[in-house]
């Protein structure tokens, strides 16, 4: 922003600019998601003030501080911008009336004094942008310092680089709190294009232009990082052609390549709506001039929309570096614009600088943006600061007013004062409103767990509880601010319809059994933060109880019962059998009162019970009177008895067998290199052969169920062997038992 006179030519045409960037915007989306550094760097900047009219000095020497009007910059106004709750403050710089020779050496004493300002916003703990302000020449002025056009490039750069590496050497030390801003407004100063380009089909002139830029921030950026220090990451804000919302997104403009990580950001300026911002209503009497609006609201959302869509929802920061509202005895109006202007603030974290040049009576009503007293350091408009920091929710602030301000009368407020509201209730609207001063309403709950409220009195009931909500009504030009406060008291909500879901059978495993539920009231799950469960008889086999007690928002008792079953029977590893009988075990089962034994008839097809064993704790079965060599399958199942009922568990099958009878060796045959025992044979799976060789019998070979001889070879002759023979069984399980060992035979190879 410059003088009450810069922009005034350009009235229509920044306006149609502004208008056409919007008017082909997205609708209003969530806040933007920039990377998780930036936005809290973004959001720590809080809102912002320019010192306009000041640095921006288009004079020479010290002494041009003041050519604006505005009195020489005190410690004293910085602190009063710092305790008004402003957190960053943006120091517009003119550099180069105050440079020297081909080298653009900048003055040491207008360097140390931009430095001593800069440190008064330091050493209260402030955000510091500086920039490049003002020195953006008219193609046709006898001195250039820039000019955005490719004729002018290569002299412009050199401009740029030796004043910003002359700033960046001299600030490369401080913290992350200064933040510098490559350019204000590059623009084609004194064309057609000045303040407005097609962003989506920029002329000729445009185009080269963005190029333009494009290469200036890029050098700029290089420049600021190969200072070191603090400069290497540093954020650096870029603004686009005129660093309006066109030029960022018009076709062609582009951040920078950057050698810091997501530390560039996008440098807008948004007087917004034209009409009542900057608009000149010397002679006109429409609304739009002194009025805030739905329709002004509207723009500040597509605005707002527009820059999410496009930067922050791709996680690259934006900042609006200068917006602000020409005071045209309309504090009203910029109080409500300021709470919405800085609620989007907020909402999508883009830090916002209020532009302040201390201006109040104009010749024409366009560029009165007055705020602070610059003389006594007082607020002329404390309701509007006011409203800037409420929404940025900043508290603990102090905004004295300008000695100019008239005391003002207190409004009255009027509604009802009490609500009772059951959980489940759908939204009401508060019916306050302002009896007398018409101030804009505000609501606040002081338990946004029970109750919130929108911006225009809408309660949304959260949760049981009680909320007090005050209603605030804005101070204006005639009225002090007042409040009233509203009770909401939330019931809980009585579940009639309720019910857990079924639940399925559980398992004993010897302690309590407690399965989690669902509960639902009609489609609806309600969670189980909204209840206390308990059960009864869940510590047995039978039929349990799930007791739901309902808390918080919600109250009433329901419950369902289930079924606790018994575990099946596991299988032991262990299985041992004698000729005449097999001997079983498992694992007991939790809560059984016993067990049945089923053994398989392969004959009948048919499972037989072999015994009930009414014991819970024992675990094996002996089988006898059974027949020698033969195969065996059982199934156990546990059995509980509770309520009167039998509880069944599933069944565990369980093989064994039984062992061989002894075998019964008949003869030995030989030869000259050979034996073979032959033996009566027997109910097995097969048999074993061992031979008696250096005073150890070992196995020689094995036959199967159907041989009754085996021929070992590879003897000498003339000697004397001993053979011995056993039968073996292999159950279903794979497990083996052996018979006893034959007598053992003796005979003499030939």
């Amino acid at each position: 922003m410059k003088s009450n006179f810069v922009k005034r030519g350009a009235s229509a045409l920044l306006a149609a600019a502004v208008t056409a960037s919007v008017s082909a915007a997205l609708p209003v989306t969530a806040s933007a998601e920039v990377s998780g550094d930036t936005k809290t760097f973004l959001q720590n900047m809080g809102a912002g003030w320019n010192l306009g009219n000041s640095l921006d000095a288009v004079g020479t020497g010290l002494g041009s501080e003041t050519c604006w009007g505005n009195p020489k910059t005190t410690k004293e106004m910085i602190d009063a911008v710092h305790d008004a709750g402003f957190n960053t403050i943006r120091i517009p710089v003119s550099w180069g009336k105050h440079t020297s020779g081909s080298e653009y050496t900048i003055d040491s004493a207008w360097m140390a004094r931009v430095k001593e300002v800069v440190n008064y916003a330091y050493e209260d703990g402030m955000y510091v942008i500086l920039n490049i302000h003002h020195d953006n020449s008219n193609a046709k002025d006898q001195t250039i310092y820039y000019y955005p056009d490719s004729k002018h490039k290569e002299a412009s750069l050199k401009f740029l680089t030796s004043v910003w590496s002359q700033i960046s050497e001299e600030f490369k030390d401080y913290n992350d709190h200064l933040i510098f801003e490559t350019l204000n407004e590059p623009r084609l100063v004194g064309t057609n294009d000045e303040w407005w380009i097609d962003p989506n089909n920029p002329n000729a002139a445009a185009a080269d232009s963005i190029a333009t830029i494009n290469t200036f921030n890029q050098e700029i950026v290089d420049t600021i990082r190969a200072s070191g220090g603090n400069n290497s990451q540093r954020y650096i804000m870029c603004p686009g052609y005129s660093a309006s919302l066109n030029g960022a997104v018009a076709v062609g403009y582009k951040l920078p390549d950057d050698t810091a990580d997501n530390k560039l950001l996008v440098s807008v300026h948004a007087y917004n709506p034209y009409n009542l911002c900057l608009g000149d209503n010397s002679n006109i009497t429409s609304p739009t001039y002194t009025q805030f609006d739905d329709s002004g609201k509207e723009e500040l959302d597509n605005i707002f929309s527009t820059l999410n869509n496009k930067y922050m929802s791709k996680g690259i920061g934006v900042v609006i570096g200068e917006m602000g509202i020409s005071y045209k005895n309309n504090n009203e109006a910029r109080e409500q614009w300021a709470s919405y202007y800085y609620g989007l603030s907020k909402k999508y974290t883009v830090p916002c600088v209020l532009w302040d040049n201390n201006a109040k009576n104009g010749s024409q009503k366009s560029e009165n943006h007055w705020h602070l007293n610059r003389k006594n350091c007082k607020w002329g408009d404390p309701n509007v600061i006011q409203a800037i920091m409420n929404a940025m929710g900043v508290t603990n602030v102090s905004i004295p007013a300008d000695d100019d301000v008239v005391e003002k009368k207190t409004q009255t407020i009027s509604g009802t004062k009490t609500y009772t509201k059951t959980y489940g209730d759908k939204a009401f609207a508060l019916n306050a409103k302002t009896v007398s001063g018409g101030g804009a309403l505000s609501y606040k709950s002081s338990n946004e767990k029970v109750v919130t409220v929108d911006g225009k009195g809408n309660v949304t009931v959260k949760g049981a509880g009680t909320a007090k909500i005050t209603v605030t009504a804005s101070e204006n030009a005639a009225y002090k601010s007042a409040t009233m406060e509203v009770t909401v008291k939330v019931n809980a909500q009585q579940l009639t319809n309720a019910v857990i879901q079924p639940i399925a059978d559980q398992v004993y495993g010897g302690s309590a059994v407690k399965p989690k539920v669902t509960v639902k009231q009609g489609a609806k799950v309600i969670g189980s933060s909204n209840y206390d469960l308990t059960y009864t008889d869940n510590n047995k086999v039978g039929t349990a109880t799930a007791i739901v007690k309902f808390k918080g928002n919600y109250k009433g008792q329901i419950s369902a019962n289930f079924n606790i079953t018994l575990k099946t029977p596991a299988a032991v590893n262990k299985v041992s059998a004698t000729t005449a009988k097999t001997h079983i075990y498992w694992e007991a089962v939790p809560g059984a009162d016993g067990y049945k034994v089923y053994r398989y008839n392969s004959k009948t097809k048919k499972w037989n019970t072999a015994a009930t064993l009414r014991s819970g704790t024992v675990s094996d079965y002996v089988d006898s009177k059974l027949k020698a060599g033969e195969k065996y399958a059982y199934k156990v199942k546990a059995f509980a008895k509770s309520d009167g009922k039998t509880y069944w568990s599933g069944a565990v099958k369980i093989y064994a067998a039984t062992k061989p009878a002894k075998v019964s060796i008949k003869r030995v045959s030989a030869s000259k290199t050979s034996i073979r025992p032959i033996w009566k044979s027997t109910k097995c799976s097969g048999y074993e052969v061992y031979i008696l060789k250096n005073g150890k019998y070992t196995l020689a070979g094995t036959a199967s169920a159907s041989d009754t001889s085996f021929k070992i070879t590879g003897l000498k002759s003339k000697t004397t062997y001993k053979v011995k023979v056993r039968a073996y069984v292999t159950d279903k399980a794979g497990r083996s038992y052996k018979g006893t060992f034959s007598t053992a035979k003796s005979v003499k190879t030939k």
